[in-house]
């Protein structure tokens, strides 16, 4: 299964739980719900929309600035090899019909 399939399934599946959760919790404990949360939420709203929204674009702009390591982006931040014998390598697909 693609890494965009299944993207398309457990991201739904996240937003259906985190639903359902919301809905039980209002309907046991509706209390929790006032007017102080609501305050808060529209407070803090404005500050994650935008980072949400830099993130994205962030990831966007890096995609495909990286030798191709791994899936993502991000790899190039996940733990390196440090030393005398770590070497910097940087491995290059070749194609010979591009020739």
């Amino acid at each position: 299964m693609s890494k965009a399939e299944t993207r398309g399934i457990t991201q739904p599946y996240i937003l259906a739980l985190q639903l359902i959760s919301l809905s039980i919790l209002a309907l046991t404990h509706s209390a929790i719900f006032n007017a102080q949360f609501w305050l808060l939420w529209a407070l803090t709203l404005p500050a994650v929309l935008l980072g949400s929204s830099a993130g994205v674009a962030l990831y966007r702009r890096m995609r495909g600035q990286f030798p191709a390591r791994g899936a993502d982006p991000v790899d190039c931040f996940r733990r390196q090899p440090v030393g005398e014998d770590a070497h910097l390598r940087v491995y290059v697909a070749q194609n010979k019909d591009r020739i």
